[in-house]
């Protein structure tokens, strides 16, 4: 359904035998996003800014299809190609689909909780949701991007997963690590419009494209406008 995109991996081929089901992928030499951020700690905001357009426009793609995507994280974006000094956004695919669903109708709604604690949507946490939840996530990982943190907790390590549910449920967006200062208004006010804990108030995908900080940085594409 979505592999021909631009910002999905293709899948080539699929085979059997008597035992096993083989996929065959894409190469992607370039390492994710998660990797990136193990080398350089955090994105240039430019580049924040390019990748989360890359991020959205692909949540558009799987939601324009009823698919809910529901693990969006750093691990789940490959580049194709190795980065050298400049990041290339053409070159970023999603890769994983393992705990994606459809949806049968526009009023169909999900109730399984699915994807990684610190990534997931307050609604998730209450077992009702639906493609809203992508956005909240999509906002957690372009956080991660811009500072190397997450954005309700000092530091996740240690933490159950009750206490982290309880931090996405109650906490608020922290701009108080040092990083922020030297961070766009723009930046931080693209992510406190995409973290709204109420999904209905959350800014749908083609308002976030047109948020002035992408805009700004000429993330966006004009012809998906």
């Amino acid at each position: 359904m979505l592999s021909k995109y631009p910002e999905v991996v293709d899948f080539e081929e699929v085979f059997e035998d008597s035992t096993h089901v083989y996929f065959v992928m894409e190469v992607c030499k370039g390492g994710t996003i998660q990797e990136y951020l193990q080398k350089h700690e955090q994105f240039a905001e430019k580049d924040a800014a390019r990748v989360a357009a890359v991020v959205l426009r692909f949540l558009q793609r799987c939601h324009a299809k009823g698919v809910v995507y529901r693990d969006i994280k750093p691990s789940n974006f490959m580049f194709k190609k190795p980065v050298e000094r400049a990041i290339d956004c053409s070159e970023l695919v999603a890769i994983d689909f393992g705990q994606s669903a459809q949806l049968e109708s526009d009023f169909d709604f999900l109730t399984s909780r699915s994807g990684t604690p610190a990534f997931m949507a307050p609604e998730v946490i209450l077992r009702d949701y639906g493609p809203e939840a992508d956005i909240w996530s999509a906002g957690i990982l372009f956080y991660f991007m811009l500072s190397g943190g997450l954005p309700f907790w000092e530091s996740i390590r240690g933490l159950s997963v009750t206490d982290t549910y309880q931090g996405i449920l109650e906490n608020e967006v922290q701009f108080t690590a040092e990083v922020w200062s030297e961070i766009s208004e723009e930046a931080q006010d693209f992510l406190v419009k995409i973290l709204n804990k109420k999904p209905s108030l959350r800014p749908t995908i083609s308002e976030l494209l047109e948020h002035p900080w992408l805009v700004h940085h000429r993330a966006v594409d004009p012809d998906l406008l």
